[in-house]
């Protein structure tokens, strides 16, 4: 069985199926982004005054601005989102063009339409 998790003070039942936020899954995810030929880790900035006026031993921030040169720090999850769409339309035997809408063009917007592109596809 599967695990589920409920909204806390209350039972009118399930919020999502756990399984999705699985170790298991979460390889599956980086093997993907890990396939595009953009992808590279970026790093991690330390801020050492930070770290001391918070008094904890390291504070350490990721700039996920220059990702995949879209100068937004969404475009691994709308990467991932797109792919999994695509293979599940896939595996029901569609095979035809998607088209993917935002009602953004910030952060979610541009990684979105970065990846339909990427991938054949449409944005809006």
């Amino acid at each position: 069985m599967k695990d589920i998790l409920y909204a806390p003070f209350t039972h009118n039942g399930p919020l999502c199926d756990t399984s999705l936020f699985s170790v298991k899954e979460a390889e599956k995810v980086c093997r993907f982004h890990k396939s595009l030929d953009e992808y590279k880790e970026t790093q991690l900035a330390e801020l050492p005054a930070l770290a001391n006026e918070l008094g904890v031993k390291g504070f350490y921030v990721k700039d996920e601005s220059s990702r995949f040169g879209l100068n937004a720090f969404k475009g691994l999850g709308g990467s991932y989102v797109i792919h999994k769409c695509m293979e599940e339309h896939k595996a029901r035997g569609y095979d035809g063009q998607l088209t993917f809408v935002t009602a953004t063009d910030g952060n979610h917007g541009r990684g979105i339409a970065w990846a339909a592109r990427k991938m054949g596809q449409k944005a809006v």
